[in-house]
């Protein structure tokens, strides 16, 4: 499958993923945390991450309202600790701790296709599941809009649409006229399909829904790149 770019006004990036090679940096995570457990002679943290993940994941495939209080109450509740408890572990090792290692594991090409999309007057968009600005602060990459699934505007989780939806009515873009480039289908695709956004997923086998990518320096983004002279 190809991606007609001539019509495409808007592309918005998953991040976790997409932007960065997430897998290695979970193993450099599980180390520290392997670490700190060590040291605080405690599995406590690592059990109320895996938790937190868990009920994510719940909430986004019930695509269940309100998520940004509800992720803390239900991990709080079913680790039988408080909710401050589970947010303080969750902002150290989920939103700070990952920052200073995000640069090395940045996928190869990433800036050098931002720079040819802004350069030939595209909008680039972010959209996650989690925080978005700092990440994109440590990766060197700067995106016109970014939105959160947790922020107060949308507070519903991919695969629900709501920040999808939110970026296009911002941008006044149509979904024709965007992509949206992510890493899962079970969310990064489902979401776009159901508004009828196109897609470009991140992934090392073909697949019949998606046309697919290994990283940004991928053929299919040579029609952006050689365009502006990034090729």
């Amino acid at each position: 499958m190809r991606v007609d770019w001539s019509g495409i006004k808007l592309v918005i990036f998953d991040v976790d993923g997409t932007l960065y090679d997430q897998w290695p940096l979970r193993l450099d995570m599980a180390r520290a945390l392997v670490a700190d457990s060590v040291q605080q002679r405690s599995l406590d943290t690592i059990r109320i991450l895996s938790t937190f993940r868990k009920v994510r994941e719940s909430l986004g495939n019930a695509r269940s309202p309100g998520v940004s209080g509800e992720q803390y109450r239900r991990t709080a509740r079913d680790r039988g600790c408080s909710e401050a408890h589970v947010r303080t572990i969750v902002e150290r090792w989920i939103e700070q701790e990952p920052l200073s290692r995000l640069r090395r594991r940045r996928t190869p090409g990433a800036c050098e296709l931002f720079a040819a999309l802004r350069k030939k007057g595209r909008t680039i968009a972010a959209w996650s599941d989690y925080p978005v600005e700092s990440k994109l602060s440590k990766l060197e990459l700067t995106a016109d809009i970014a939105v959160c699934s947790s922020d107060p505007a949308v507070n519903r989780f991919k695969p629900d649409p709501a920040g999808l939806q939110l970026i296009l009515d911002r941008t006044a873009t149509s979904p024709h006229q965007a992509i949206v480039v992510g890493d899962r289908f079970d969310r990064d695709w489902e979401a776009a399909r159901s508004i009828s956004v196109p897609t470009l997923i991140r992934s090392f086998r073909s697949n019949d829904r998606s046309p697919t990518f290994r990283d940004f320096r991928d053929h299919v983004f040579a029609p952006i790149l050689t365009e502006s002279g990034h090729a």
